[in-house]
């Protein structure tokens, strides 16, 4: 069997599962959407697939069984509502959104449709992190501590605190992910930030440090900041 798979959003991360579904003898994407036509056209070409600037378009492709959802943080809700209603399969980006009711929406719609989903936090299914899994079951951890310093996206939402929500959401979630798999629910969180005072003067923290305690009592740690 045959999956048929489109793709909405070409950017980065949508162009490396397009071209990681091409490897799959299973899989094959038939349809792309982007709001940048040049974009859509290009990763459709190099796809052979549709090209589309509406993602509602996209979804009218009767032959798809699956979606992948590779927006900007400020522009969920609407798509991943769009293909639940159809009842597809739906891989999603992290992060899910910047506002929780949104992906509160979203997650108790995709409970009512029983649809497969995945989201995009795949540090989760390294064979290592499996193994710390079983160190843990028998020595539940007492402490955790990360940091994250990664590149930041040149792109003008990035800097925007209203529609990207923070480098913990956008990329720290790795982190955040990892320890909800490994030691547990998060029961509690203190946070302080650091406003950048570098040109353009982006509203984003350019540090960040959270604190954690979880549910079953072990403290945590993560501190954040654009390399």
């Amino acid at each position: 069997m045959t999956v048929s798979v489109g793709i909405i959003g070409a950017g980065h991360l949508g162009t490396r599962h397009a071209l990681n579904l091409l490897e799959l003898d299973e899989a094959r994407v038939v349809a792309v959407a982007d709001t940048d036509v040049a974009r859509a056209a290009d990763l459709a070409r190099r796809c052979d697939a549709q090209a589309h600037v509406d993602y509602r378009a996209l979804l009218d492709d009767p032959s798809l069984d699956a979606v992948y959802l590779c927006v900007p943080a400020h522009e969920h809700g609407g798509p991943e509502l769009a293909v639940l209603e159809r009842s597809l399969a739906l891989f999603v980006e992290r992060p899910l959104d910047v506002d929780l009711s949104i992906a509160d929406r979203i997650a108790a719609e995709v409970d009512a449709r029983g649809v497969v989903t995945a989201t995009g936090c795949r540090w989760r299914y390294l064979d290592t992190v499996e193994r710390a899994a079983e160190v843990l079951a028998d020595n539940p951890a007492r402490m955790v501590i990360g940091g994250w310093a990664a590149r930041t996206h040149e792109t003008a939402w990035w800097e925007d605190q209203r529609r990207m929500g923070g480098q913990l959401i956008e990329q720290t979630n790795q982190l955040v992910d990892l320890c909800r798999l490994l030691v547990g629910e998060i029961a509690q969180a203190w946070a302080v930030g650091r406003p950048t005072t570098c040109p353009p003067e982006p509203d984003v923290a350019d540090t960040s440090a959270v604190s954690l305690r979880f549910a079953g009592g072990a403290a945590g740690s993560f501190a954040a900041t654009p390399a």
